[in-house]
């Protein structure tokens, strides 16, 4: 889920201060799809990722924080 993050937030481009929702269809490994759909905003050092919501068959292999690489454009 987050590589479909990351993927939806470089497609987007700069956020120019608005809050956006992103959904991404994944095939993961297994061949099943999975959707995930989150909300962005403008933070300090990136985007800020709130909200995630995973659809399909999914289960949970990280909790926690990502920072964003400094100096790489969103």
């Amino acid at each position: 889920a987050m590589e479909a993050i990351i993927h939806a937030l470089r497609r987007a481009g700069r956020m120019n201060g608005w809050v956006s929702r992103h959904r991404v269809e994944v095939r993961t490994r297994s061949g099943d799809l999975l959707t995930v759909s989150f909300q962005a905003a403008p933070g300090r050092t990136g985007p800020r990722v709130t909200d995630v919501l995973l659809e399909g068959p999914a289960r949970r292999v990280f909790a926690g924080v990502v920072t964003w690489p400094r100096g790489n454009s969103q």
